[in-house]
C-alpha cells in the first residue's frame, strides 16, 4: 500500500484536519497528514473550533461530499477523490491543504513503427508516440489540465486526427473525446524507457535509454520479435541471416558547402547502399537513392552532422553547420626572418576548422591539426599569401613575404 505522508505546521484557523486511514496523530503543534490513494477518501479527525461552517470551506477538485449538517464535524468524509483536492478556507482566502489521489492507469501500447535493413542487420525507430490518447498536455497524468485542452477545442474539426484532442481519431473534438479523459481523471504512467521494450530470446543488441525516432537495434540475426514488455504485445519481427557479413573496405568522401548547407559526394569506390549509412543529425536525405553515387547531395544540414557506415560501425566523418554563419576572429604574427604566420588569438564559439578556410599562396600547411589554435603555424611562406574563410568568403587578412 502506497502511502504518502506530510507533515504540515497549521496557523491557529487552519485547524480543520483531513486524512484517510490515520490513527494517534499529535495535535499539540503538528498535524501529520497521511493518505492512502486505496481509500480515495479525506476524513475530519480533528477541529479546534466548533463553530466552522461547511459553507466556509471550498473544494476543489473531483469528489462526492454531501453535508448532513451545517458545521464541521469529526468523521465528515469526502469520499471518491480523484486527482488533486484543495481545501480552502474562504474568510481569509487560506489553504488548509492539498491532497492528490493517483492511481495507475491500465496498461496500453503506444504507437511505435521501424524499419527493418536486412542488409545492415538493424531495426530502426521510424515513429514514436508514447503519450496516452487521453494524456492530451503528454505529461504522463490525465488531469484538469487536460480537460480544459479538450474544452478549448471544443466543437471544432478537421482531419481525422488533426490534433492530439481528436482522440479517437474521428476529425471532431466532442463529447466523446471528453468522455475518454473524464473516466481516466487521476490516472498516472510512464515515462517509458527501453527497458519497457523486450526481444525474448532474440539475438539482438538494444539500445538504453529513452525511446526516440532513428533509435537502432543492431547486430541482428535469425529471427527477432519486439514486444512492448507492460501488455506483452507484439511491435514488429524480422528475419535475418543468421551471420552478419564481415567490415566492408570502401572510400566515400563528402564535400561540404556551408552557405548551402549540404554535403555532396565527392568520390565513392565501391558499391554502397544508403541503407547501410546513418546519417545522424538534422539534414534531408530524400533524394538520395538507393546507391552511393558521386554527386549525391544531403541537403538542409544544420548543427552537427555525423556520418557512419552502420554494416562495422565505421565512422565517415562529422561536420558542423552554423544557422547564422559569422567569421571568426583570428590574428596572426608575421615574422619575416622565420617566413611563418602563427595564431595569437582565436576568438569564435564553436571553435573553427582548418579545413574551413582556403591558404593561398606558397606556404607549408602540413603541422596544422584539424581545430584552429594558439600557436598554430603556417610556415615557409613566400610572396603573397591570403587566407579567406570559406563559409563566409571573407578574406582574414593578407602578406607579403620577401623570398
Amino acid at each position: 500500500m502506497k502511502r504518502i505522508v506530510l507533515v504540515i505546521i497549521l496557523m491557529l484557523l487552519s485547524s480543520l484536519l483531513f486524512t484517510g486511514c490515520i490513527e494517534d496523530v499529535d495535535i499539540n503543534t503538528l498535524y501529520s497528514v497521511t493518505m492512502d490513494d486505496e481509500e480515495n477518501t479525506l476524513t475530519v479527525t480533528s477541529i479546534f473550533r466548533d463553530d466552522i461552517a461547511w459553507s466556509d470551506i471550498e473544494i476543489q477538485g473531483r469528489y462526492t461530499f454531501e453535508p448532513t449538517h451545517t458545521y464541521v464535524h469529526i468523521g465528515d468524509v469526502i469520499s471518491e477523490c480523484k486527482g488533486e483536492i484543495t481545501c480552502i478556507f474562504l474568510p481569509l482566502g487560506d489553504i488548509l491543504g492539498t491532497w492528490e489521489f493517483t492511481e495507475p492507469l491500465d496498461p496500453y501500447t503506444p504507437s511505435i513503427t521501424f524499419h527493418h535493413n536486412k542488409n545492415a542487420h538493424t531495426i530502426t525507430v521510424t515513429s514514436v508516440d508514447l503519450y496516452h490518447p487521453s494524456d492530451i498536455t503528454k505529461d504522463w497524468k490525465i488531469n484538469t489540465d487536460d480537460l480544459k485542452a479538450i474544452e478549448s477545442h471544443y466543437g471544432t474539426s478537421n482531419d481525422p486526427g488533426w490534433i492530439r484532442e481528436d482522440t479517437n481519431k474521428d476529425g471532431i473534438i466532442d463529447s466523446t473525446d471528453w468522455k475518454a479523459v473524464n473516466n481516466l481523471y487521476g490516472c498516472v504512467y510512464g515515462p517509458f524507457t527501453w527497458e519497457d521494450i523486450t526481444v525474448g530470446e532474440s539475438d539482438c543488441t538494444v539500445p538504453t535509454g529513452d525511446i526516440t525516432v532513428n533509435d537502432q537495434l543492431t547486430l541482428c540475426q535469425k529471427h527477432v520479435t519486439v514486444h512492448w514488455k507492460p501488455t506483452a504485445e507484439q511491435l514488429g519481427s524480422c528475419t535475418f541471416s543468421a551471420d552478419i557479413p564481415p567490415p566492408t573496405t570502401f572510400n566515400l568522401t563528402f564535400e561540404q558547402n556551408y552557405r548551402k548547407h549540404k554535403l555532396i559526394v565527392t568520390q565513392v569506390n565501391n558499391t554502397l547502399f544508403w541503407d547501410d549509412i546513418n546519417i545522424a543529425g538534422e539534414a534531408i536525405t530524400t533524394s538520395l537513392g538507393s546507391h552511393v553515387q558521386i554527386g549525391d547531395t544531403i541537403t538542409d544540414c544544420y548543427g552537427r552532422i555525423n556520418i557512419t557506415f552502420i554494416p562495422n560501425n565505421v565512422q565517415i566523418g562529422n561536420w558542423t553547420f552554423l544557422e547564422n554563419i559569422n567569421t571568426p576572429d583570428i590574428e596572426f604574427l608575421k615574422d619575416d626572418q622565420e617566413n611563418t604566420l602563427t595564431v595569437t588569438s582565436v576568438e569564435f564559439p564553436p571553435q573553427p576548422r582548418w579545413n574551413e578556410f582556403n591558404i593561398s599562396g606558397i606556404a607549408t600547411t602540413d603541422y596544422l591539426g584539424t581545430y584552429v589554435k594558439v600557436g598554430d603555424q603556417i610556415t615557409n611562406c613566400s610572396r603573397l599569401i591570403t587566407i579567406t574563410y570559406l563559409p563566409t568568403n571573407i578574406t582574414l587578412e593578407l602578406w607579403f613575404f620577401r623570398d
